[in-house]
């Protein structure tokens, strides 16, 4: 074998080991979306499983960040990865949270809170497809989301988990309102409400208050609440300003149909 086909060769194993890199963050977060199933079908009255199981699909979320970044990063995307990191994220931030959400609070609401389980897995993969069928047609923004993303909306439920089992040592009581909570949750990921992607690096004169005031929130929580308060804080206000921001959009689209 000459210096140059060996050369070449090595080349090729690198890549192929370059490939596992991407694969490997999101079989982490497939993983932890599993355990999260996992230790909540073993729930015998100790909290601290919803705990785990919410940390899980905390862990499942970074995962989730790091995947398509290093593919970037080593130049492997590939329509196997994308495919592969779309179902991970109907396992860890659809069907997780829906188990997760039914067995701490809404199974006490009988069969609505069964459908409003449903309802969220079934919104979270939507997006999902919805996500894949735009960017195949070259509509998919690299600014904004259309509707909340589905790891926004697992995060509003694990955070709200996590809050509770840390503040109070039993089964929520008011389970009407995460009902509610929920079902606009999901609501949220299929709607056409743009959610900005912050790839953008420039920030303008509209955004310096949000920012500077989710800052502020987030460390406010954090110092005089908990850290999990801080993240959730900061997670409904990203929410509640992006929807604020789209309204006039969403109007004049709906004065022009």
């Amino acid at each position: 074998m000459t210096e140059s086909n060996h050369a070449l060769s090595q080349e090729r194993e690198v890549k192929k080991i370059l490939y596992l890199l991407p694969n490997a963050f999101t079989v982490a977060s497939i993983c932890c979306g599993l355990y999260a199933l996992i230790i909540v079908a073993q729930f015998d009255g100790d909290l601290n499983v919803f705990y785990k199981a919410a940390m899980a699909i905390c862990f499942s979320a970074l995962f989730d960040m790091f995947d398509g970044r290093v593919a970037r990063m080593t130049g492997t995307e590939s329509e196997f990865g994308v495919q592969m990191d779309s179902l991970a994220d109907a396992v860890s931030f659809g069907v997780a949270p829906c188990f997760l959400i039914y067995n701490w609070a809404l199974h006490q609401a009988d069969v609505i809170g069964l459908l409003a389980s449903f309802y969220f897995a079934i919104c979270a993969i939507a997006r999902l497809a919805r996500f894949n069928v735009l960017a195949s047609r070259g509509y998919a923004s690299p600014l904004y989301f259309e509707g909340l993303p589905t790891p926004s909306g697992a995060g509003a439920i694990v955070l709200l988990v996590i809050l509770h089992v840390r503040s109070i040592e039993a089964l929520p009581t008011y389970h009407i309102p995460i009902l509610f909570y929920v079902v606009l949750m999901a609501t949220l990921m299929v709607t056409p409400v743009r959610f900005p992607t912050f790839k953008k690096t420039k920030i303008n004169e509209l955004e310096k208050g949000p920012l500077l005031l989710g800052t502020a929130l987030f460390f406010g929580l954090w110092i005089y609440v908990r850290l999990s308060a801080a993240f959730w804080g900061l997670l409904m206000l990203y929410i509640s300003v992006s929807i604020i921001q789209d309204i006039p959009r969403l109007f004049k689209k709906e004065v022009e149909e």
